[in-house]
């Protein structure tokens, strides 16, 4: 088995698409992999190893230009509302209809699981994974603790007093300090240490991996990607971008575009990180912010009362 790789080793202009299995090894970056199906600039598809960190970078069909790492996907749009939990299905990609003759063949690639989701007399069928890349992936100290038992506690410390909830980094380790400097993703990050429904939602990735996982002799374990949703994702407003069964009744989801969750917080979360001095200019990147991923800071909007704010060490 090879080494897996990472999203800027991939060719320019390559494009995923699809997800395969997880893979544990210990030749694999933070000892997780995942199969990909990948379409290079000659539409040949072959299939390689990527590192589990790449999760972000990755989802439907984007394209990579070799100095622009911006998405440019396409498909057909829709808007819906996320029904109540208990009314939303489970299914495996190789059972919708509007899945790739590719996907479907594959032992591999078949199994990826999704939310199937009934809206006007249409189902929607949502990779599970490309909604927990969605709410949860944007930076890779995240990704990585998606991986490890109590990897949140141990990387955030979050306390309430009278009046805000204070969350920390702890020092030397962990997230980076860009995080903390951009309200958008501080918001992200508040959303998911503060909620205790949102927050099992991420504990339940690495409790479904420790209990579903299988071992292969020869190539250690391997695992289909899943977790349980969050209660308070019922009424959140999605546009998702997908494609459409021959007899349009079913919406293969390729990208969750955005995604409007209500909130109401009564106290202002501040943020502390140990490597935040001063504010940040305007459009520049901290020197570890290559922890941060290119997803889009308008993917996940927050409707409602929530206030943030960062304290810098040694200023105001």
């Amino acid at each position: 088995m090879r080494s897996a790789l990472g999203y800027l080793d991939l060719p320019t202009w390559t494009s995923v698409f699809a997800f395969g299995r997880f893979r544990s090894n210990s030749r694999f970056f933070n000892g997780w992999g995942y199969s990909a199906l990948i379409q290079g600039t000659q539409h040949r598809i072959y299939e390689d190893l990527l590192c589990v960190s790449s999760l972000r970078y990755m989802g439907g069909i984007f394209r990579r230009p070799k100095n622009d790492p911006e998405y440019n996907s396409h498909g057909v749009v829709g808007a819906l509302p996320f029904p109540l939990i208990d009314e939303v299905l489970e299914g495996q990609i190789s059972d919708c209809p509007a899945a790739p003759k590719i996907i479907i063949g594959s032992s591999d690639f078949s199994r990826q699981k999704c939310f199937c989701l009934e809206f006007d007399d249409v189902t929607v069928w949502l990779p599970k994974l490309e909604l927990a890349g969605q709410m949860f992936f944007f930076d890779r100290t995240l990704i990585e603790s998606a991986f490890s038992p109590g990897a949140l506690d141990f990387y955030f410390c979050v306390s309430e007093r009278k009046d805000a909830i204070e969350i920390r980094a702890i020092p030397d380790i962990g997230i980076s300090s860009w995080v903390f400097d951009q309200d958008s993703y501080r918001k992200r990050l508040g959303w998911l240490l503060t909620n205790k429904d949102v927050r099992d939602s991420f504990i339940s990735i690495w409790m479904s991996m420790n209990k579903e996982k299988t071992f292969i002799p020869g190539e250690g374990y391997s695992w289909d990607f899943n977790f349980t949703l969050p209660v308070s994702l019922s009424g959140a407003n999605m546009t998702v971008m997908g494609s459409l069964s021959k007899d349009k009744k079913h919406l293969l989801v390729w990208e969750l575009v955005k995604m409007e969750i209500s909130v109401k917080y009564d106290k202002e979360l501040i943020f502390f990180h140990p490597d935040l001095k001063s504010p940040s200019p305007l459009g520049d990147e901290s020197s570890d912010s290559h922890g941060l991923l290119n997803t889009s800071t308008d993917s996940i909007i927050f409707l409602g009362d929530m206030n943030t704010s960062v304290s810098y060490y040694g200023g105001s």
